[in-house]
């Protein structure tokens, strides 16, 4: 009972913590917080499961938060590498859908072209 109850505290507080963070429309580069890194995680065994290709996951590079009526959707760019070519790494822009009780959706997922 009480992991619920922190569940939809964290549900009820995360949108506006996102509000916060994202109020200049901008990418954030410190990518040292967990909850996005367990985000950017969930995002690329997401996309393993629906490809031939796989990836490892490395690290966030930036994210941004953007919040929505009942969810916050989290713009992403990973680094991430290809488990058949051992030394080299891309990046990889994602969109991540999490829900009010902890719900993630894989949105997008797609190479980064510059």
């Amino acid at each position: 009972m009480r992991y619920q109850c922190f569940l939809a505290l964290v549900a009820l507080l995360l949108p506006l913590v996102a509000a916060r963070l994202s109020s200049h429309g901008e990418h954030i580069t410190a990518t040292t917080n967990p909850i996005v890194e367990a985000i950017g995680k969930f995002a690329v065994f997401e996309y393993n499961k629906h490809t031939t290709k796989k990836l490892v996951f490395r690290r966030v590079v930036s994210y941004k938060p953007v919040p929505k009526e009942i969810a916050i959707i989290y713009d992403l760019v990973i680094v991430a590498k290809n488990e058949s070519w051992p030394s080299h790494s891309s990046n990889y822009r994602s969109s991540v859908l999490v829900g009010s009780g902890g719900i993630l959706i894989l949105k997008t997922f797609g190479d980064v072209h510059y």
